[in-house]
């Protein structure tokens, strides 16, 4: 069963730190605008944006998870259904963490 680790919550974002096995789970959301589900397969590509951003806030969260062994997923609408929601595994490398 997972084990929650740490929970940060702040007015409109959510932060949970789960363990569970060897893995280390984080589930980020917030009550922002959102994600169209037309753009989701394009939300990790360098320089996709729709907004005045440059589009590489999440291509690099992306590159440095995958470097660290580790996944990201989007996984649909946040906090009371608005937003988005996230979930990042790693690899736990102790077992003090």
């Amino acid at each position: 069963a997972p084990n929650f680790f740490l929970k940060y919550n702040l007015v409109g974002q959510n932060i949970n730190l789960i363990k569970k096995n060897d893995q280390l789970i984080l589930i980020i959301e917030d009550d922002g605008s959102g994600i169209k589900e037309k753009i989701v397969p394009f939300i990790f590509d360098l320089g996709y944006s729709t907004t005045s951003g440059s589009g590489i806030g999440l291509y690099h969260i992306k590159e440095i998870v995958e470097k660290m062994n580790g996944t990201i997923i989007y996984l649909g609408k946040g906090i009371n259904g608005r937003g988005a929601k996230f979930e990042i595994k790693l690899r736990r490398l102790k077992d003090d963490v």
